[in-house]
């Protein structure tokens, strides 16, 4: 799945991503996965292999800001 940049218009904006499958996934937002870490923002999300792993995210300023990770790992 693909995730486009936010819109200014859109900051604040909440978005919660949760896996209802026992299968992982990756979620592709091409630099816009800001986490505070050095080399942010990154580019995917993947879910790992079981129901509930979740992501929370905020949108701010045309990038999706990290507010949460259960089971996602950020690259």
């Amino acid at each position: 799945t693909t995730l486009g940049a936010p819109s200014k218009a859109q900051n604040g904006l909440r978005v919660t991503v949760t896996s209802q499958t026992a299968a992982a996934h990756v979620l592709t937002a091409t630099a816009l996965l800001a986490d505070g870490a050095s080399g942010s923002p990154e580019d995917t999300a993947t879910f790992a292999a079981f129901i509930g792993a979740s992501m929370i995210l905020v949108a701010s300023d045309g990038l999706w800001n990290i507010v949460s990770l259960q089971g996602v790992t950020i690259s």
